[in-house]
């Protein structure tokens, strides 16, 4: 063979070995890294629901975990095989529980993903539908104590959007609370305290309607068909199985309130209380509200107003603020 011809073969296959083999940047290190990572995903997000099931008072099952993680009940064996070979999962028939351990792993899941949805609900400009599946996918690419610092920098938040409790960092969350919307009966008044983000369709449509976590809802009838309830003032009517969706705590109620006043219609020189701020309101605007101390509970006052009337001057814990009205119309208050 030409000497040539041999060294240029000799010299392609040293080639073809390094890109294969190479420890950091080789084919085979890349194909480990994502079967590794794949692997994580599989079980990060059945310990996940998992825990959902029993936070939700069930048992998890192989099936269950099947549908939530659109794979085959096979696979879905074979991972929970996995799982309790790692002591993190424990299984009586068809039913599946988490060990100590394995609560404790799924919990902090818990807290990446709430604590991500939170932070996409209030520092970007994604839609509301787009929140659980983006957390979804971060929450498999950061470390528990990465989290942790993004918990801190937006105020280690108490609850995500949804209205579900955030873990705390040491792995405490409150009891469930609430009831199906479906649960009041007519003339009986409740506020919402979750909506449920899945199917996307469903949670899409009561977002359209303006319902979020912290409102009051009247129930005006529930038939086979529809139900009809007015929020914030305004009729609403969904159908049963999307109403379902809504989770509530009754509140005792002699009759409808008035539709809530927002910021802008407090006159100069009143006080009142913010009581929340609307779900339209996101990404950096809602973040420099709540940078004022404007979230629920706090007192607030008009005190200025420019010539032109926008922006005013609201007094907010001891200091003077200028509010636009079109950020105004986003904050709801109660009238002292």
């Amino acid at each position: 063979m030409n000497p040539l011809i041999a060294f240029l073969i000799g010299l392609l296959i040293v080639i073809f070995g390094a890109f294969l083999m190479h420890p950091k940047m080789g084919v085979l290190r890349l194909w480990k890294r994502i079967h590794r990572n794949s692997e994580r995903v599989l079980i990060e997000d059945a310990l996940k629901n998992t825990f959902d099931a029993e936070y939700n008072g069930a048992y998890a099952t192989v099936q269950s975990i099947a549908g939530a993680m659109n794979i085959s009940v096979n696979k879905a064996y074979e991972l929970i095989s996995k799982l309790e070979k790692m002591g993190l999962i424990s299984s009586t028939g068809e039913d599946i529980s988490l060990t100590e351990d394995g609560r404790n792993a799924a919990i902090k899941i818990v807290r990446i993903h709430r604590i991500w949805e939170r932070y996409l609900a209030d520092e970007t400009s994604l839609k509301e539908h787009e929140w659980h599946q983006e957390a979804e996918y971060r929450e498999h690419n950061i470390s528990y104590e990465e989290a942790n610092r993004l918990a801190s920098q937006i105020g280690n938040p108490l609850f995500d959007p949804h209205g579900d409790p955030i873990p705390t960092i040491d792995g405490k969350i409150i009891e469930k609370q609430g009831v199906p919307l479906l649960s009041l009966g007519k003339g009986e008044v409740g506020i919402v305290t979750h909506i449920e983000d899945e199917p996307t369709e469903i949670f899409a449509q009561i977002i359209a309607l303006g319902i979020f976590p912290g409102m009051e809802i009247h129930l005006i009838e529930t038939t086979k068909d529809r139900v009809r309830f007015t929020a914030n003032g305004e009729e609403c009517v969904l159908a049963p199985i999307f109403a379902h969706n809504i989770a509530i705590v009754k509140k005792s109620a002699a009759r409808l309130k008035k539709k809530n006043k927002t910021l802008n219609q407090l006159k100069t020189g009143k006080e009142a209380v913010v009581i929340g701020i609307s779900p339209a309101c996101r990404g950096i605007q809602r973040r420099r509200l709540m940078d004022f101390g404007i979230v629920p509970g706090t007192k607030i006052r008009a005190e200025l107003e420019s010539l032109s009337g926008d922006p005013r001057g609201y007094f907010v814990r001891g200091t003077t603020v200028a509010i636009r009205n079109l950020q105004a119309e986003n904050i709801y208050i109660e009238a002292n």
